[in-house]
C-alpha cells in the first residue's frame, strides 16, 4: 500500500481499510475515492475502491467499471496477486467472463 508519496492519500486509504474491518462499505468507498482523488496514480486505492463497489448490494455500474478499469491500467504498480485481482475486477465490471 506504499504506492503513493502522498501522506493524505495514504491516510484516506488507511481509513478505507479501517471502515472495511467494520464492513462499512459506503465509508470505505468514500475513503478510497478520496485517496484516488488525492493521488490519481494510487493503484491500491483504485483496486480497493473497485472491490468495495463490487461488494455493494447494488453496485453503481459506471463508478465500479471506472475504478476497476483504472486499477487494471495501473496493475504494473501492484504486486502480482493484486494485479491479477485488478484485471479480474475489470473483466467482471465489463462483463467479460466465461458463461
Amino acid at each position: 500500500a506504499l504506492s503513493t508519496t502522498s501522506w493524505n492519500a495514504w491516510r484516506a486509504y488507511d481509513r478505507g481499510h479501517e471502515a472495511l474491518t467494520r464492513w462499512e462499505l459506503d465509508a470505505a468507498a468514500s475513503a478510497f475515492r478520496e485517496a484516488t482523488r488525492l493521488d490519481p496514480e494510487y493503484a491500491h486505492a483504485h483496486l480497493w475502491l473497485a472491490q468495495v463497489l463490487a461488494w455493494a448490494p447494488e453496485p453503481p455500474a459506471a463508478a465500479w467499471q471506472a475504478a476497476a478499469t483504472r486499477s487494471a491500467a495501473l496493475a504494473r504498480r501492484l504486486a502480482p496477486r493484486e494485479a491479477i485481482m485488478a484485471r479480474a475486477l475489470a473483466a467482471l465490471a465489463e462483463g467479460r467472463f466465461a458463461e
